[in-house]
């Protein structure tokens, strides 16, 4: 990240933040993050770099869990070949499958930011520590995750800028099947067969996969979970909510590379493209992105209007797309980001032209974004577990709302008021 010292104090301080949960300083001074010289012509799917035990002491992992870190070949949403990183979560006891090797998980990550230093495996929280990634890891499934292209490694070998095609859920489920395969190169004891799960934008992204494989299907997948996931941009209905103008500013650089006439430019106001032009020099992440884009109008009343973005959305959306094996999507009727709305809308689609898709469809009333996770964990890992156990799928589309609370609504957390930092104190671990 470049020096903070040139933004607002707010910002400033985001930044500083942001920095402070770097496992070895900027993705820049890692060289684990250099693309090598292979690395322009491999086939998608090749393992390309392996660290096969990471310096667990430089993240803040749940105790009884260990990590790797892989560069494999992906692919972006026009196919051209890219490499990109990912980090494998592995258990302290492992399932083992009939055939004694390890169950896999594919986790595909929310919104982190769309520069380098926003890749999960970056940060020493794996930036969704016990939403998803940990609670896997120790229920024994060996958890590979992606970062996406253009988080972690972020430029070429010949130094050029590796652009993060943001919601391009296509290309996130290229790297998904493409970081699975390369983490089973790397580990001859990890099983063949995988379940996909994701959440926000790492939702969408699992829906994505699950149209992926009815195009170009993979043997051992075995279906996705999509949580909170991204589906329509432009059916989200217009609120006063900040961070879905962020959105449509996040796929302006993934736009351009797919319509180079795309001006970003036309989409933002003046002050909005003053503050993006700050934030894209930063090269800051989800924190820094809401103390500098959040509180102005960023994005011009008619940004929704733009044809690039209306193109680019019709090549990245889920819904009314054939799906391939079992998809179990979850959505929180009370989500201020993936409207509930948009969300059954975009299942509806789906089961209506495919009325044969295995398709669940879970609401959770009064859960917001994030907290999709924590209030549905039983029902992810339990569905998870039924698919390596080989148990079937029933036929067609099923809804559900999530039913028999334990407690009256108005009783729960609606949403996490904590975060996870390094102790410096033996006392704050008693």
């Amino acid at each position: 990240m470049a020096s903070p010292s040139y933004l607002p104090s707010n910002a400033s301080a985001a930044a500083a933040f942001e920095e402070s949960l770097w496992t070895n300083g900027p993705v820049s001074s890692d060289s684990f993050y250099t693309a090598p010289t292979n690395s322009t012509s491999a086939a998608p799917g090749t393992l390309l770099k392996l660290e096969t035990d990471a310096n667990a002491s430089t993240y803040t992992l749940a105790p009884g869990t260990a990590i790797s870190r892989i560069m494999f070949q992906s692919e972006t949403l026009q196919g051209a070949p890219i490499p990109a990183s990912a980090y494998i979560l592995w258990p302290y006891q492992s399932r083992t499958q009939p055939d004694g090797t390890y169950p896999v998980v594919a986790w595909a990550h929310g919104t982190s930011g769309i520069y380098g230093n926003c890749a999960p495996s970056h940060i020493k929280t794996l930036y969704q520590h016990f939403d998803a990634p940990f609670p896997l890891a120790l229920q024994g499934y060996v958890t590979v995750a992606p970062d996406y292209v253009g988080l972690g490694v972020d430029k070429t070998t010949d130094g050029k800028d590796i652009v993060h095609q943001y919601i391009a859920n296509p290309a996130h489920a290229n790297d998904l099947f493409y970081a699975v395969q390369a983490a089973q190169a790397a580990f001859s004891q990890l099983s063949s067969e995988f379940v996909v799960i994701g959440h926000s934008q790492g939702g969408g992204a699992a829906w994505g996969a699950a149209q992926r494989q009815a195009l170009k299907p993979v043997k051992g997948y075995l279906g996705s979970i999509a949580l909170s996931p991204v589906t329509d941009i432009l059916e989200l209905p217009p609120t006063d909510n900040p961070l879905i103008p962020i959105l449509g500013a996040f796929m302006a650089p993934g736009i351009q590379t797919v319509f180079p006439q795309f001006e970003p430019r036309e989409i933002f106001t003046d002050a909005g493209w003053e503050r993006w032009q700050m934030y894209s020099q930063a090269g800051g992440c989800n924190p820094v992105a809401v103390e500098l884009l959040a509180g102005i109008q960023l994005l011009n009343d008619d940004w929704r209007n733009n044809t690039y973005l209306q193109q680019y959305i019709q090549l990245t959306l889920n819904g009314g797309k054939e799906i391939g094996g079992p998809l179990l999507v979850i959505q929180g009727e009370a989500d201020p980001n993936m409207n509930v709305t948009t969300t059954t809308s975009a299942v509806n689609k789906l089961v209506q032209a495919f009325p044969d898709a295995l398709v669940e469809y879970v609401t959770l009333p009064g859960i917001t974004h994030t907290p999709s996770l924590f209030a549905s964990q039983r029902l992810w890992l339990d569905w998870i577990a039924s698919r390596f156990a080989g148990i079937e799928v029933k036929s067609g589309y099923q809804h559900s709302e999530a039913s028999s609370l334990a407690r009256p609504i108005s009783s729960y957390q609606s949403d996490a008021n904590w975060i996870i930092t390094p102790a410096t104190e033996p006392y704050q671990l008693a």
